[in-house]
Protein backbone atom coordinates (compact mmCIF):
# COMPACT_ATOMS: atom_id res chain seq x y z
CA UNK A 1 0.00 0.00 0.00
CA UNK A 2 1.49 3.51 -0.89
CA UNK A 3 1.59 5.74 1.87
CA UNK A 4 0.67 9.49 1.41
CA UNK A 5 3.95 11.51 1.89
CA UNK A 6 2.78 14.71 3.94
CA UNK A 7 6.23 16.08 3.11
CA UNK A 8 6.53 19.13 0.99
CA UNK A 9 10.31 19.69 -0.95
CA UNK A 10 11.80 23.40 -0.09
CA UNK A 11 10.47 26.64 -2.00
CA UNK A 12 12.93 28.11 -4.10
CA UNK A 13 13.42 31.77 -4.27
CA UNK A 14 11.54 32.02 -7.79
CA UNK A 15 8.82 29.55 -6.56
CA UNK A 16 8.38 32.00 -3.18
CA UNK A 17 7.93 35.42 -5.50
CA UNK A 18 5.67 33.79 -8.02
CA UNK A 19 3.55 32.58 -4.85
CA UNK A 20 3.36 35.96 -3.27
CA UNK A 21 2.56 36.89 -6.94
CA UNK A 22 -0.70 34.40 -7.07
CA UNK A 23 -1.46 35.50 -3.44
CA UNK A 24 -1.41 39.76 -4.41
CA UNK A 25 -3.22 39.18 -7.81
CA UNK A 26 -5.73 36.97 -5.30
CA UNK A 27 -6.47 39.28 -2.92
CA UNK A 28 -7.00 42.33 -5.39
CA UNK A 29 -9.62 40.08 -7.34
CA UNK A 30 -11.07 39.57 -3.98
CA UNK A 31 -11.05 43.25 -3.51
CA UNK A 32 -12.38 44.46 -6.30
CA UNK A 33 -15.54 42.23 -6.53
CA UNK A 34 -15.76 42.80 -2.79
CA UNK A 35 -15.98 46.48 -4.31
CA UNK A 36 -18.69 45.63 -6.73
CA UNK A 37 -20.67 43.86 -4.18
CA UNK A 38 -20.99 46.93 -1.55
CA UNK A 39 -21.54 49.75 -4.46
CA UNK A 40 -24.03 47.39 -5.94
CA UNK A 41 -25.38 46.54 -2.33
CA UNK A 42 -25.60 50.68 -1.79
CA UNK A 43 -27.37 51.98 -4.78
CA UNK A 44 -29.93 48.80 -4.22
CA UNK A 45 -30.58 49.48 -1.19
CA UNK A 46 -31.11 53.44 -1.83
CA UNK A 47 -33.31 53.06 -4.35
CA UNK A 48 -35.17 50.20 -3.76
CA UNK A 49 -36.86 51.98 -0.28
CA UNK A 50 -38.43 54.21 -2.85
CA UNK A 51 -39.15 52.74 -6.40
CA UNK A 52 -42.64 54.22 -7.37
CA UNK A 53 -44.04 53.14 -11.13
CA UNK A 54 -43.99 56.70 -11.75
CA UNK A 55 -41.06 57.82 -10.30
CA UNK A 56 -38.24 54.57 -9.89
CA UNK A 57 -35.43 57.61 -9.05
CA UNK A 58 -36.91 59.14 -6.10
CA UNK A 59 -34.40 59.48 -2.92
CA UNK A 60 -35.76 57.47 0.18
CA UNK A 61 -37.88 59.43 2.76
CA UNK A 62 -36.59 60.85 6.01
CA UNK A 63 -37.49 59.28 8.70
CA UNK A 64 -40.45 61.92 9.65
CA UNK A 65 -41.72 61.41 6.60
CA UNK A 66 -44.64 59.40 5.65
CA UNK A 67 -43.95 55.96 4.11
CA UNK A 68 -47.72 55.01 2.53
CA UNK A 69 -48.02 57.60 -0.43
CA UNK A 70 -51.30 58.47 -1.63
CA UNK A 71 -50.77 61.02 -3.98
CA UNK A 72 -49.91 58.24 -6.83
CA UNK A 73 -52.55 58.24 -9.20
CA UNK A 74 -52.42 54.03 -8.94
CA UNK A 75 -51.56 52.14 -6.24
CA UNK A 76 -49.58 49.21 -7.71
CA UNK A 77 -48.37 45.94 -6.33
CA UNK A 78 -44.52 47.12 -6.60
CA UNK A 79 -45.85 50.06 -4.77
CA UNK A 80 -47.66 47.55 -1.76
CA UNK A 81 -44.76 45.66 -1.71
CA UNK A 82 -41.70 48.11 -0.59
CA UNK A 83 -43.69 50.23 1.49
CA UNK A 84 -44.30 47.00 3.13
CA UNK A 85 -40.71 46.29 3.76
CA UNK A 86 -40.12 50.21 4.32
CA UNK A 87 -42.46 49.42 6.95
CA UNK A 88 -40.88 46.61 8.25
CA UNK A 89 -37.41 48.85 8.39
CA UNK A 90 -39.08 51.69 10.32
CA UNK A 91 -40.69 49.59 13.05
CA UNK A 92 -38.81 46.65 13.22
CA UNK A 93 -40.16 45.62 16.62
CA UNK A 94 -43.35 45.89 15.69
CA UNK A 95 -43.96 44.66 12.45
CA UNK A 96 -42.90 41.21 10.63
CA UNK A 97 -43.89 41.13 7.01
CA UNK A 98 -43.90 37.47 5.28
CA UNK A 99 -45.45 36.13 2.27
CA UNK A 100 -48.68 33.86 2.33
CA UNK A 101 -48.04 31.97 -0.85
CA UNK A 102 -47.60 33.20 -4.64
CA UNK A 103 -50.12 34.20 -7.06
CA UNK A 104 -51.22 32.73 -10.26
CA UNK A 105 -48.31 34.79 -12.01
CA UNK A 106 -45.77 34.50 -9.47
CA UNK A 107 -46.31 37.40 -7.18
CA UNK A 108 -45.28 37.20 -3.40
CA UNK A 109 -48.90 37.47 -1.10
CA UNK A 110 -47.59 39.67 1.39
CA UNK A 111 -48.54 40.59 4.64
CA UNK A 112 -47.62 41.96 7.86
CA UNK A 113 -48.46 40.79 11.38
CA UNK A 114 -49.10 43.64 13.64
CA UNK A 115 -48.90 43.20 18.06
CA UNK A 116 -47.89 41.39 20.34
CA UNK A 117 -46.57 37.64 19.37
CA UNK A 118 -47.86 35.98 22.25
CA UNK A 119 -51.20 37.26 21.74
CA UNK A 120 -54.14 35.07 21.98
CA UNK A 121 -56.65 36.71 19.73
CA UNK A 122 -56.29 37.47 16.29
CA UNK A 123 -57.81 39.76 14.01
CA UNK A 124 -57.27 38.97 9.86
CA UNK A 125 -57.96 42.18 7.87
CA UNK A 126 -57.49 41.96 3.83
CA UNK A 127 -58.01 43.77 0.83
CA UNK A 128 -57.44 44.02 -3.30
CA UNK A 129 -59.69 40.62 -4.09
CA UNK A 130 -61.33 42.70 -7.18
CA UNK A 131 -58.84 43.92 -9.74
CA UNK A 132 -60.58 46.85 -10.29
CA UNK A 133 -60.88 48.08 -6.36
CA UNK A 134 -57.62 48.56 -6.17
CA UNK A 135 -57.90 51.57 -3.90
CA UNK A 136 -58.69 49.42 -0.77
CA UNK A 137 -54.76 48.07 -0.68
CA UNK A 138 -53.79 51.45 -0.39
CA UNK A 139 -56.38 52.20 2.35
CA UNK A 140 -55.17 49.29 4.35
CA UNK A 141 -51.77 50.21 4.11
CA UNK A 142 -52.40 53.92 5.58
CA UNK A 143 -54.01 52.42 8.75
CA UNK A 144 -51.43 49.83 9.28
CA UNK A 145 -48.71 52.90 8.67
CA UNK A 146 -50.98 55.00 10.92
CA UNK A 147 -50.83 52.52 14.28
CA UNK A 148 -47.16 51.99 13.93
CA UNK A 149 -46.64 55.83 13.97
CA UNK A 150 -48.48 56.01 16.80
CA UNK A 151 -48.37 52.90 18.24
CA UNK A 152 -46.98 54.01 21.83
CA UNK A 153 -48.50 57.46 21.59
CA UNK A 154 -51.32 57.99 24.85
CA UNK A 155 -54.94 57.76 23.36
CA UNK A 156 -57.53 60.37 25.26
CA UNK A 157 -58.03 58.45 27.71
CA UNK A 158 -54.13 57.91 28.34
CA UNK A 159 -53.97 53.60 27.34
CA UNK A 160 -52.05 53.21 23.96
CA UNK A 161 -52.59 51.08 20.97
CA UNK A 162 -49.75 48.83 22.30
CA UNK A 163 -51.83 48.24 25.62
CA UNK A 164 -54.72 47.57 23.28
CA UNK A 165 -53.12 45.10 21.27
CA UNK A 166 -51.56 43.03 23.66
CA UNK A 167 -53.47 40.25 23.59
CA UNK A 168 -54.86 40.61 20.27
CA UNK A 169 -52.38 40.39 16.88
CA UNK A 170 -53.83 41.71 13.58
CA UNK A 171 -53.02 39.93 10.28
CA UNK A 172 -52.94 42.45 7.43
CA UNK A 173 -53.09 41.28 3.53
CA UNK A 174 -53.30 44.30 1.55
CA UNK A 175 -53.48 42.76 -1.79
CA UNK A 176 -55.09 39.26 -2.24
CA UNK A 177 -55.08 39.64 -6.26
CA UNK A 178 -51.59 41.07 -6.92
CA UNK A 179 -52.22 40.17 -10.80
CA UNK A 180 -55.81 41.50 -11.75
CA UNK A 181 -55.02 44.41 -10.01
CA UNK A 182 -51.52 45.42 -12.44
CA UNK A 183 -54.09 44.26 -14.74
CA UNK A 184 -56.46 46.58 -14.38
CA UNK A 185 -54.33 49.59 -13.87
CA UNK A 186 -51.21 48.55 -16.33
CA UNK A 187 -53.12 46.38 -19.04
CA UNK A 188 -51.75 43.33 -20.60
CA UNK A 189 -48.38 43.59 -20.22
CA UNK A 190 -48.39 43.75 -16.59
CA UNK A 191 -48.82 39.93 -16.70
CA UNK A 192 -45.29 38.03 -17.07
CA UNK A 193 -46.64 34.49 -18.16
CA UNK A 194 -47.39 34.46 -21.66
CA UNK A 195 -49.81 31.37 -21.23
CA UNK A 196 -51.51 33.98 -18.87
CA UNK A 197 -51.33 36.22 -21.48
CA UNK A 198 -52.64 34.89 -24.06
CA UNK A 199 -55.42 33.05 -22.01
CA UNK A 200 -56.66 36.31 -21.27
CA UNK A 201 -56.90 37.39 -24.65
CA UNK A 202 -58.80 34.48 -25.14
CA UNK A 203 -60.87 35.61 -22.59
CA UNK A 204 -61.52 39.23 -23.94
CA UNK A 205 -62.74 37.88 -26.92
CA UNK A 206 -65.44 35.38 -25.06
CA UNK A 207 -66.73 38.30 -23.34
CA UNK A 208 -67.29 40.60 -25.70
CA UNK A 209 -68.80 37.60 -28.14
CA UNK A 210 -71.22 36.62 -24.80
CA UNK A 211 -71.74 39.77 -22.91
CA UNK A 212 -73.48 42.85 -23.51
CA UNK A 213 -71.86 44.96 -21.31
CA UNK A 214 -68.55 44.57 -22.19
CA UNK A 215 -69.48 44.70 -26.59
CA UNK A 216 -68.74 47.90 -26.71
CA UNK A 217 -64.85 47.31 -25.76
CA UNK A 218 -64.18 45.32 -29.09
CA UNK A 219 -61.93 47.69 -30.16
CA UNK A 220 -60.69 48.43 -27.06
CA UNK A 221 -58.33 46.10 -24.86
CA UNK A 222 -56.96 48.21 -22.76
CA UNK A 223 -60.69 49.91 -21.56
CA UNK A 224 -61.85 46.46 -20.92
CA UNK A 225 -58.92 45.40 -19.15
CA UNK A 226 -59.10 48.48 -17.22
CA UNK A 227 -62.66 46.65 -15.63
CA UNK A 228 -60.80 43.55 -14.85
CA UNK A 229 -61.98 42.51 -11.51
CA UNK A 230 -60.84 38.36 -11.59
CA UNK A 231 -57.13 37.02 -11.13
CA UNK A 232 -55.34 36.09 -13.89
CA UNK A 233 -56.60 32.74 -14.68
CA UNK A 234 -60.20 34.62 -15.25
CA UNK A 235 -61.48 33.75 -11.52
CA UNK A 236 -63.77 35.68 -9.26
CA UNK A 237 -61.63 34.82 -5.91
CA UNK A 238 -64.94 36.27 -3.80
CA UNK A 239 -66.62 33.51 -5.14
CA UNK A 240 -63.98 30.68 -5.37
CA UNK A 241 -63.97 29.85 -1.74
CA UNK A 242 -65.02 26.56 -1.03
CA UNK A 243 -67.83 27.55 1.55
CA UNK A 244 -70.91 24.72 1.50
CA UNK A 245 -73.08 26.88 -0.60
CA UNK A 246 -70.33 26.91 -3.16
CA UNK A 247 -71.90 24.51 -5.98
CA UNK A 248 -75.30 27.14 -5.70
CA UNK A 249 -73.56 30.54 -6.24
CA UNK A 250 -74.34 32.64 -8.82
CA UNK A 251 -71.49 32.44 -11.77
CA UNK A 252 -70.49 32.50 -15.21
CA UNK A 253 -69.81 29.03 -16.85
CA UNK A 254 -66.89 29.96 -18.39
CA UNK A 255 -63.11 32.04 -16.91
CA UNK A 256 -64.37 36.15 -17.67
CA UNK A 257 -63.34 39.57 -16.54
CA UNK A 258 -65.53 38.94 -13.31
CA UNK A 259 -68.07 36.82 -11.97
CA UNK A 260 -66.66 33.19 -12.49
CA UNK A 261 -66.22 31.17 -9.36
CA UNK A 262 -64.13 29.06 -10.77
CA UNK A 263 -63.72 25.11 -11.94
CA UNK A 264 -63.60 23.96 -8.59
CA UNK A 265 -64.23 25.60 -4.99
CA UNK A 266 -60.48 26.94 -3.63
CA UNK A 267 -58.77 26.38 -7.11
CA UNK A 268 -56.89 29.17 -6.72
CA UNK A 269 -53.40 29.54 -5.30
CA UNK A 270 -54.65 33.20 -4.08
CA UNK A 271 -57.55 31.56 -2.28
CA UNK A 272 -55.24 28.56 -0.88
CA UNK A 273 -53.02 30.95 0.48
CA UNK A 274 -55.51 33.16 2.29
CA UNK A 275 -57.31 30.17 3.41
CA UNK A 276 -54.16 28.19 4.68
CA UNK A 277 -53.25 32.31 6.44
CA UNK A 278 -56.14 32.13 8.25
CA UNK A 279 -56.38 28.58 9.83
CA UNK A 280 -52.56 29.56 10.68
CA UNK A 281 -53.46 32.21 13.20
CA UNK A 282 -54.03 32.10 16.53
CA UNK A 283 -57.29 32.50 18.02
CA UNK A 284 -58.94 34.11 14.81
CA UNK A 285 -61.66 36.16 16.77
CA UNK A 286 -62.99 37.96 12.78
CA UNK A 287 -61.87 38.83 9.45
CA UNK A 288 -62.44 42.45 7.53
CA UNK A 289 -62.31 42.62 3.83
CA UNK A 290 -62.22 45.82 2.61
CA UNK A 291 -64.32 46.27 -1.29
CA UNK A 292 -64.42 49.61 -3.14
CA UNK A 293 -68.30 49.05 -4.55
CA UNK A 294 -71.63 48.50 -3.00
CA UNK A 295 -71.68 51.74 -0.32
CA UNK A 296 -73.38 48.60 2.22
CA UNK A 297 -71.53 46.65 5.04
CA UNK A 298 -71.54 42.66 4.99
CA UNK A 299 -71.56 41.52 8.40
CA UNK A 300 -73.44 38.30 8.58
CA UNK A 301 -71.48 35.13 7.83
CA UNK A 302 -72.58 32.33 9.81
CA UNK A 303 -73.04 34.19 12.99
CA UNK A 304 -75.41 32.68 15.31
CA UNK A 305 -76.27 33.96 19.04
CA UNK A 306 -75.61 37.88 20.48
CA UNK A 307 -73.26 37.78 18.25
CA UNK A 308 -75.74 37.83 15.25
CA UNK A 309 -78.61 39.84 17.72
CA UNK A 310 -76.34 43.07 18.71
CA UNK A 311 -75.34 44.17 15.23
CA UNK A 312 -79.43 43.83 13.80
CA UNK A 313 -80.65 46.24 17.27
CA UNK A 314 -77.68 48.72 16.04
CA UNK A 315 -79.39 52.13 14.10
CA UNK A 316 -78.72 52.08 10.36
CA UNK A 317 -75.44 53.88 9.33
CA UNK A 318 -75.22 57.82 8.28
CA UNK A 319 -74.39 58.78 5.34
CA UNK A 320 -70.58 60.00 5.28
Amino acid sequence: MMKKNNSCPPEDGAAKAHKRRALTALALAAAVVLLCVATALATFLLTRRRYKTEEPTEPPPELGEQVVDATYATYSYEDMAIDLYDLEARYPDLLTVASAGRSADGRELLYGMLGSPDASKSVMINAGIHGREYLTPLLVMQQLEYYLKNYREPLEDGSTYEELFEDIRFCVLPMINPDGIMLSQQGIEAIRSPELRQGILDIFKKDVASSPTVAAYEDDVNGYLALWKANARGVDLNRNFGIDEWGSIKSRTYPSMESYKGPSANSEPETKALIDLTEQLTGLTCTVTYHSQGEIIYWDCGQTGAVRSRPRRSPPLSPV
